[in-house]
């Protein structure tokens, strides 16, 4: 009803470049192409990727499939590493390298995936859902 008093740009407004999906990259490892293969359809249809997006959606594809490698190692191995001394006594506990590997590819996965609209908040800022409805939509929507 008011317009757009705060001069905002529009958040449903085209960037310019083409939508659609872009072609995988080769040097995703096996379990990137399976996010990649996962995530795709569902980006391409919300209108959220374009081609130029294939390094950066590849990225985050990466960084998960990284970050799944070292929880499965931490699973199977421990999340502890133990120093020994010359009579195999353990010396020191340390966590384990990949407890590391993981968190770093964790706080990166989520980073780039706020590009994409893969976190709650981020999905608000690309104008999905009932976060986006105009005062009067909320207004005619209350006799509901």
């Amino acid at each position: 009803m008011d317009g757009n008093p705060g001069r905002r740009p529009d958040a449903k407004a085209t960037t310019g470049f083409p939508q659609g999906a872009p072609q995988r990259p080769a040097w995703l490892i096996p379990l990137a192409v399976e996010v990649w293969d996962e995530l795709l359809p569902q980006l391409t249809s919300a209108g959220v990727l374009s081609p130029v997006d294939r390094n950066a959606f590849g990225s985050y594809c990466q960084c998960v499939a990284r970050y799944i490698e070292a929880e499965n190692f931490m699973s199977n191995e421990g999340t502890v590493a133990e120093i020994r001394n010359d009579k195999g006594e353990v010396k020191q506990q340390l966590p384990a390298a990949e407890f590391t590997i993981a968190l770093k590819y964790l706080e990166k996965a989520n980073q780039l995936g706020e590009r994409f609209g893969l976190t709650p908040v981020s999905r608000r800022n690309f104008g999905t859902g009932q976060a986006q409805q105009s005062a009067l939509e909320m207004f005619l929507n209350q006799g509901d």
